[in-house]
């Protein structure tokens, strides 16, 4: 039925080892999950508030007890993070909260911190810092080939909660994310390692499991690109394994290059019904 799939070149992601073991510069994100895996322990509660950066963790980090990973789900919003360490330090004060957040998760609540600050909240908090919206810039450029309002200035985060009575410090070297996750957990109060990280560097890599520039069959489209979307956020978010040709035979999408921008712009061709 959808024997023209078959045809698709299969993905050739970049080994994970190699994203694990990286020292460039600037950092790629999954060198993060690497130190923070040797430090886990398994009582900590994780809680993950972002989009891109997060996603790496459903690829990386593994709850070993039920309770210890905490996330607003697919259709929450963005800024949960602070207030999820309040209550696992409430909850369960001997488990010790590690948060990770994007940038644009730091802009929405950072805050509070405050708060955690006041009710010595011993909270280890990392921000994969890329500098934007990348959950939203990469499909944009993918569908688009360019995006909007989806930059953001590479903010001292660590700043902002110092500045609130916690403490912190950026990191621009791979080789120095180790050493300061250990000072974030000794710390007694929330603790902020801002890792500076590489933006083109995204957890579902469109560039290499795409199918742009590629005319798909969309006369049994049961979908609406919306709802594609909407997919697309959701297995990102939960780092379901996804081959784009599963993807395809599910929801028929079109990618067709728009003439009237001399290929420069990706559109959907239509919404499917």
């Amino acid at each position: 039925k959808m024997g023209w799939s078959k045809s698709l070149p299969k993905p050739h992601p970049k080994p994970v080892s190699d994203m694990l073991t990286s020292d460039a510069a600037p950092i790629h994100p999954a060198r993060i999950y690497r130190e923070l895996h040797s430090r886990i322990d398994d009582a900590d509660v994780v809680i993950g508030d972002g989009g891109d950066f997060v996603s790496f963790a459903g690829r990386f980090i593994e709850p070993a007890q039920p309770g210890c990973w905490l996330d607003p789900g697919p259709f929450g919003c963005l800024g949960t993070g602070p207030g999820y360490a309040l209550g696992t330090h409430v909850a369960r004060p001997d488990s010790h909260p590690w948060l990770l957040m994007g940038d644009g998760a730091a802009g929405f609540s950072l805050m509070d911190v405050e708060s955690l600050v006041r009710h010595r909240v011993p909270v280890t908090m990392v921000v994969g810092n890329n500098s934007g919206w990348g959950l939203e810039r990469h499909p944009m450029r993918f569908l688009y080939g360019y995006d909007v309002l989806a930059d953001l200035p590479p903010v001292r985060y660590d700043e902002v909660v110092a500045a609130l009575g916690g403490a912190g410090e950026t990191v621009t070297e791979a080789s120095d994310i180790g050493p300061a996750l250990d000072r974030a957990r000794d710390y007694n109060g929330p603790y902020l390692v801002n890792v500076l990280t590489d933006p083109p560097t995204q957890a579902l890599n469109f560039s290499e499991q795409s199918i742009v520039g590629r005319l798909i069959d969309t006369s049994q489209c049961p979908q609406s690109p919306h709802r594609m979307s909407r997919l697309l956020h959701s297995c990102v978010h939960h780092q379901r394994k996804i081959d784009v040709r599963d993807l395809i035979s599910e929801q028929h999408v079109s990618v067709i290059r728009d003439g009237a921008l001399s290929g420069q712009r990706l559109a959907l061709e239509r919404d499917c019904r």
